[in-house]
C-alpha cells in the first residue's frame, strides 16, 4: 500500500540498508532509487508471471493441483473450488491447477461451483452460500486456509456434516487449522523456506 511504499523509499534513501526483500512487488520509483543507489533487492511472489527482478515465486498451480488431485483420489466427484479473484494471477494459477486435475481424473467443472469473490473470511463465506445454491459439492478447495474455515462454518450452519458431507483443503497450514473440529485438511507453505531462499538470493 502507499504507506508501505513511502517507508520503502525513505527506507532507500536513508542509507541504512544494503538489501531489500518485498512482498509482491515494488513500485517503479522505488525500484529506480535501489537501483540508482546499487541496493539489490529480491521480491516475494512479483504478482506476474516473469520478471527481470530476482524473485522467489510460489508454484501455486501446482500447490492447487495437488490438493484437488487429493480429493480426487479420496473418491470425491463433486468438487468445488473458493479463490481470490481479486489478486488475478493467484487466482489464474490457482484456477489452472484445480481444473487440470479435475481434467485429467475425467470430472467436468460446475461453473457454478469455482468462484472467486474470497477477498475476506467474509468473502468465502458468501462464495459458499453462492456454491450451495448450485447444489452440494462433496469437496471444496480453497486457496487460503482461512477461506476454508469461513466456508465450514457455512456449511455447519447450513446442516452439513464436515467432512462426512462436505470435505475441504487449503493452502498454507496456518497454525488454527490444526484446531479446527474436524481439523483442516492444508498443504503447508513454509515461511522460513522462502525466506532462506530469498536471503541467499
Amino acid at each position: 500500500n502507499t504507506i508501505e511504499d513511502q517507508n520503502l523509499l525513505e527506507l532507500a534513501r536513508s542509507s541504512s540498508t544494503d538489501g531489500v526483500i518485498a512482498f509482491q512487488g515494488v513500485k517503479p520509483e522505488v525500484r529506480a532509487e535501489l537501483e540508482k543507489r546499487e541496493i539489490p533487492y529480491i521480491i516475494i511472489n512479483p504478482g506476474i508471471e516473469k520478471t527481470d527482478v530476482a524473485s522467489v515465486i510460489l508454484d501455486f498451480e501446482r500447490i492447487a493441483y495437488q490438493a484437488t488431485s487429493y480429493l480426487v483420489e479420496q473418491g470425491h466427484q463433486k468438487i468445488g473450488m473458493i479463490g481470490m479473484a481479486c489478486m488475478p494471477l493467484f487466482f489464474d494459477q490457482t484456477r489452472r491447477g484445480f481444473l487440470r486435475a479435475l481434467e485429467q481424473a475425467g470430472i467436468s467443472p460446475n461453473p457454478g461451483w469455482i468462484r472467486g469473490e474470497a477477498d475476506c473470511e467474509a468473502g468465502a463465506a458468501s462464495a459458499m452460500e453462492h456454491m450451495l445454491k448450485s447444489g452440494t459439492p462433496t469437496a471444496v478447495f480453497c486457496s487460503q486456509d482461512n477461506f476454508a474455515i469461513s466456508a465450514m462454518h457455512v456449511c455447519v450452519a447450513r446442516g452439513l456434516r464436515v467432512p462426512e458431507d462436505v470435505s475441504f483443503i487449503a493452502i498454507d497450514d496456518i497454525p488454527e487449522a490444526q484446531y479446527m473440529n474436524p481439523p483442516l485438511t492444508t498443504i503447508p507453505v513454509s515461511p522460513e523456506e522462502i525466506a532462506e531462499v530469498a536471503l541467499s538470493l
